[in-house]
Parts: structure tokens; C-alpha cells; sequence
């Protein structure tokens, strides 16, 4: 079971006042995303401390980077007629750095020499900052060369959307509440502090949606998950906390006949924390599943009385174990 739609559905039906619909509270659906980072929830700029080196000129190589200051374009900027390309960027007038940044108020035509064929082109002149958002910024840059998109990525600063605080979500979304907390705060929250938030709600359109969520919450509880929040990016969990929402997850699906696979899912928990994931793998097996989990620091509390428990005779070094009779490729 997938907390996120349910909590959105739920702000639909009680959130007040309602952003209307469900999809509304998603940062992925244009009725819910912010106008400006498009549901993304970080801005991309060009870092322009990077960008320039204010101790040198241009001609000295002030604009550090490559696809700007070599070949071509190199000769685009140290001919503008309204830049001189040996004074130092520390003394440019706000005036100069308003060219440089993002170009005169009146269009500039200059004359571009193609490397290549020596072919002479007029092209409006385009300042460092203006030009790389165009090239680099505001579109797909994935055709372009590899080493050409690793360099650009290094002049580019990511920082939290000021619009929508980094939730990806409009304002209409985020002016919902429920006792007091928009989604994105409460998806934000620990689960133990978002249980107590959803256990006060008791408007009977909203109570059974609540329910559920709170039966999923309950379970992470159960694995030692209390302290995340449900807006966890899943690369930030390590190895053994990634699987425990897993078993989480499946635990509230009517799925049966599934082969589940858990690489030391107790690793790092204590023994009453490792008795309860040991618990809630059973109740895997017992809706008509097979259950294989690997531990190599012993039996798993809750399973030393099972007679499947391969990986513990395995450490025992019981000659019968079926692992002893497989290749490696089998495993």
C-alpha cells in the first residue's frame, strides 16, 4: 500500500480549503505542481562565482568556462566594442558587467567567425549569463557531448524553489490544511508525529482514508522506521532500511504466490527491532507466499523454531543444506 495517494485523496476530502481534486496535491501533475520549478522543487541557476574570475580579464581568461571562452567564441567576446577584454573584472562599472551578464539594452550585432569553414556570420550579441541559460538551462542538453554536460553541470547551483519552498507543489496546494499542517508538512514529519495528526481526524468522509494510512504507518513502526518521513528520497536509506518499506508495502497488498528476497533486512537493529521484522516476514509467508532472507550473523529472532530457516543450518554447517548441493550459478 502506497501512503502518497492516500494522503492526497485525504487532503481532498478534508483538506480546508480544498484544492479540489486529488491530482491537485501532486507535485507531478500540472494541477498540483508549482508554476516554477514545474514540480521539481529545486531552481537550477548559473553559479556565477564559477563563472567568472574577477582577478583576470577576459583576454587573461576571466570566463572559465571552456564552450565560452575558446575557439569561436572566444573572439565573440573580446571584440565587443563596448568591453574592454584587458581590464580586470573587478573593476568593471555596473554598466560593463550588465554587458557582460546579460547584454546592452540596445541589440548588438557582431560579427561571428566560424572556426571550421572561416565563414563570417552577424549574430546578436549574447551576454555569459543570458547565453547559458538559453544553451544549457532551458532546454534538454542530454544530445549534447558527455564531457560538455559534466562541465556545464559545474557552473550550475541548485537551491530550494523560493516559490513553493522546495515541496514542488503550487500555492492552492499548499494553502490546504488539515489541524493546522499542509501535505507537504506533513509528509515532511516523522511518522510518529503524523500518526498523532491523523488519529484527530473525525470527519467521516475522511476517518476510513486515515485509517488505512494510519495501518500502514503502524507497520513502519513495527520495522523501526518511526523516525523517517514519508518525503524521504529512497537513495538517502541505506541497504537494510530500503527493505523494510518494502516489506511494509507488500504486507498491504492481496498479492499471494510472490517469491520475496531480503539481503540481511535486520542488519544494524537491535533484537527486539530484529523480532519484529522477523514477525512481519511471516506474515508474508503466511499469505501464501515464499519468503527468502538471508542473514549472516545468526538466526533472525522470531524464525529459530522454523524448520525452513536454510541460512541458520547453513552457518551451522549442516551437511544437508540444500545450498551445499547448488553451483554458485544456481544461487
Amino acid at each position: 500500500m502506497d501512503v502518497a495517494p492516500l494522503l492526497r485523496l485525504l487532503f481532498f476530502r478534508v483538506g480546508q480549503p480544498s484544492a479540489r481534486g486529488s491530482m491537485a496535491y501532486s507535485m507531478n501533475h500540472p494541477h498540483g505542481m508549482c508554476p516554477d520549478c514545474t514540480g521539481l522543487g529545486v531552481r537550477v541557476q548559473l553559479d556565477e562565482e564559477r563563472m567568472f574570475d574577477h582577478e583576470k580579464s577576459i583576454r587573461e581568461g576571466a570566463i572559465r568556462f571552456s564552450q565560452f571562452s575558446t575557439g569561436s567564441w572566444q573572439s565573440f567576446y573580446y571584440n565587443n566594442p563596448l568591453l574592454d577584454p584587458d581590464k580586470k573584472l573587478r573593476d568593471y562599472t555596473a554598466e560593463e558587467w550588465k554587458i557582460l551578464r546579460i547584454g546592452p539594452d540596445t541589440p548588438l550585432v557582431m560579427d561571428y567567425a566560424r572556426n571550421n569553414t572561416g565563414q563570417v556570420s552577424k549574430l546578436p550579441y549574447e551576454g555569459i549569463v543570458a547565453r547559458f541559460n538559453r544553451l544549457y538551462l532551458n532546454r534538454d542538453i542530454s544530445g549534447l557531448q558527455r564531457r560538455i554536460r559534466e562541465e556545464a553541470a559545474l557552473f550550475m547551483r541548485r537551491s530550494p524553489c523560493p516559490t513553493c519552498g522546495g515541496s514542488g507543489l503550487n500555492p492552492k496546494a499548499m494553502a490546504s490544511c488539515i489541524h493546522g499542517y499542509n501535505i507537504a508538512e506533513c509528509e515532511g514529519m516523522q511518522v510518529s508525529d503524523l500518526i498523532h495528526i491523523l488519529e484527530k481526524i473525525d470527519d467521516p468522509v475522511g476517518q476510513p482514508i486515515a485509517q488505512q494510512i494510519l495501518h500502514c504507518l503502524h507497520r513502519m513502526i513495527r520495522v523501526g522506521l518511526n523516525y523517517l518521513s514519508l518525503a524521504r528520497r529512497t537513495d538517502t536509506l541505506s541497504g537494510d532500511e530500503a527493505q523494510r518499506p518494502k516489506i511494509v508495502r507488500h504486507l498491504g497488498r492481496s498479492l499471494s504466490n510472490i517469491t520475496y528476497i531480503f539481503d540481511e533486512p535486520t542488519a544494524g537493529l537491535r533484537p527486539a527491532d530484529a523480532k519484529r521484522i522477523g514477525e512481519l516476514l511471516l506474515e508474508l509467508r503466511d499469505h501464501h507466499n515464499t519468503v527468502v532472507q538471508f542473514q549472516f550473523q545468526g538466526r533472525l529472532p522470531g524464525l529459530q523454531r522454523e524448520r525452513r530457516d536454510l541460512t541458520g543450518r547453513g552457518l551451522c554447517r549442516s551437511r544437508d543444506h540444500p545450498l551445499r548441493r547448488m553451483r554458485w550459478s544456481e544461487v
